[in-house]
């Protein structure tokens, strides 16, 4: 009856990818940059993950998956051997993946993630190391989905879908809202009439 260790451990892993995710997502380069100056070990390496974030997000993309299909394939064969329904199954692997593997863990390495990405930097090189030939196959084949692509032009973003943006980032207090209304004037600027943004000589002091 080793299926349910080891889906425990798929899901272990699943909350460790997620929250490394966000760790990195979130954290500080210039306090990693002080830490680095300081002498602590993993602070170089933590530095050179930020600096290039295909890299890290390509090793945490591979582990997420592996380690969620290990979750679902050990969890279903121990559910049902438990008895429960196939349906029953999948529904609650599902919301226990959601929770445990994806919400609670990026919430908690979000509230801590410049000191928590310094001290997981070590475990994720290890693991990079691990999943070297499937990382190696995720950047072919998306090399070669951007050469398929590279003729297709990215869409830029209109003023609307940017006033959102920065709204969304003001409801999760990434944006104080000083900063969001010099954003919004910026936006503004570019429709007004030129008259309006000149000063007539006479009120020139």
């Amino acid at each position: 009856m080793i299926e349910p260790v080891l889906a425990l451990i798929g899901l272990i892993l699943s909350a460790f990818f997620s929250g490394s995710e966000i760790a990195f997502i979130q954290a500080n380069p210039l306090q990693v940059e002080v830490w680095q100056k300081q002498g602590r070990k993993a602070a170089a390496q933590t530095a050179r993950l930020i600096a290039d974030p295909e890299r890290y997000l390509t090793t945490v993309l591979v582990g997420t998956n592996l380690a969620n299909v290990a979750t679902t394939s050990y969890a279903t064969v121990a559910l049902i051997r438990y008895g429960v329904p196939q349906v029953w199954t999948v529904v609650l692997i599902a919301v226990v993946i959601l929770v445990f593997g994806e919400i609670l863990p990026k919430s908690f390495f979000r509230e801590n993630a410049t000191a928590l990405a310094v001290d997981i930097t070590p475990l994720l090189r290890f693991t990079e190391i691990l999943i070297t030939p499937f990382i190696r196959l995720v950047k072919a084949y998306s090399r070669i989905l951007s050469r398929k692509n590279g003729s297709l032009s990215q869409p830029s973003l209109t003023k609307e879908e940017l006033r959102l943006l920065f709204a969304e980032a003001e409801a999760y207090e990434e944006v104080e809202e000083d900063e969001l209304e010099v954003i919004s004037k910026i936006l503004e600027f570019g429709t007004q009439p030129v008259e309006k943004t000149m000063t007539s000589r006479v009120d020139i002091v």
